[in-house]
Parts: C-alpha cells; sequence; structure tokens
C-alpha cells in the first residue's frame, strides 16, 4: 500500500503541469458553458468508488444536455493550444538551451494531457444522443477552424521540414 502511494505521488510531480492543464480546461469549459463549476483539485487521492487513485478532478453543479460533453471533452481543446505554444514559444523567448528545454517540456505536457480519461469518456458519454451529437459538432467546429486558418497543413510541413533535415 505505501508503495502505490509513493507511486501516485511520484506521477503526479512528473505531470503536475499537464494535470493542472488538463483539470482547467475542463474547469474553464463548464464556467463557459454554465456547468457552474466549484471545486478544482489537483492533489491525488484515492477513489472510494474504483479503489484507484484520481490524480486530478473538477466538480460541476450544472451538467446539461448541452456542456456535459463540451466539459468532459474540454482538454482536447488543449491541442490547438499546445500548437500554439510550439508556433509561437520563441517569438516571446529567447532561443536558449534552457528555453529549448522549457519550451519541449511544456509542448509534451500539453499534448499528453489533451487527452480525456477513461472516467471523461464516461461522463461525456452518459448524456443521451442529442448531447453526443451537440458536443461533436461543437468540437468539429473548433477544428474545422483550425484546419481553415491552416494550422495543421502548417504544422504538417514544420514536421516533414525537420524530418527531412
Amino acid at each position: 500500500m505505501q508503495q502505490s502511494k509513493q507511486s501516485i505521488y511520484s506521477i503526479w510531480i512528473v505531470f503536475l503541469v499537464g494535470t493542472f492543464f488538463h483539470e482547467l480546461a475542463h474547469f474553464i469549459v463548464s464556467l463557459l458553458t454554465f456547468g457552474f463549476p466549484y471545486k478544482f483539485s489537483i492533489i491525488p487521492h484515492k477513489d472510494e468508488e474504483s479503489g484507484g487513485y484520481v490524480v486530478g478532478h473538477v466538480k460541476s453543479f450544472n451538467h446539461a444536455w448541452y456542456n456535459v460533453f463540451l466539459i468532459s471533452m474540454a482538454p482536447l481543446l488543449l491541442l490547438p493550444f499546445s500548437f500554439f505554444i510550439y508556433k509561437s514559444f520563441f517569438d516571446w523567448f529567447d532561443t536558449t538551451i534552457i528555453n529549448f528545454f522549457i519550451w519541449i517540456f511544456i509542448i509534451v505536457s500539453l499534448v499528453f494531457s489533451s487527452l480525456p480519461s477513461s472516467i471523461d469518456f464516461k461522463n461525456a458519454f452518459s448524456g443521451n444522443i442529442i448531447s453526443n451529437i451537440f458536443g461533436a459538432l461543437v468540437f468539429s467546429a473548433i477544428y474545422y477552424y483550425l484546419f481553415y486558418i491552416g494550422a495543421f497543413e502548417w504544422l504538417y510541413f514544420k514536421i516533414l521540414q525537420m524530418i527531412q533535415s
């Protein structure tokens, strides 16, 4: 039991930044969609229901048909944010080896934390079919906009350029 606690806290320290942004995405989307968030935590604790550990969580008062999918899938919005950091970090900061490692750490943290957890998927699809379709349409619109402005094409060519050099 002690080994399990040590392991979860070691993981928590390594993934603290990603966990913070993952939960912050839930919190912000809950706020914007009138979910009325009331609890935000990035402190790991044992879940009585599953017996496993929860690294972070956000609780909201209002899970309705129009927001449950959006709140649950909110971490996916970290992908465009990580793209923005990828593209513009060195516009703000000098190109030094330390800043390079900070840049890599931030991008990796954001990309890994953008994956919804199993609980997020369970909550997202706990609503009715209308809420799932509505949420999927909203996310599709966001990603279509990113495609329209050329974000994915730019990223593709940057990766291709790095591979070829």
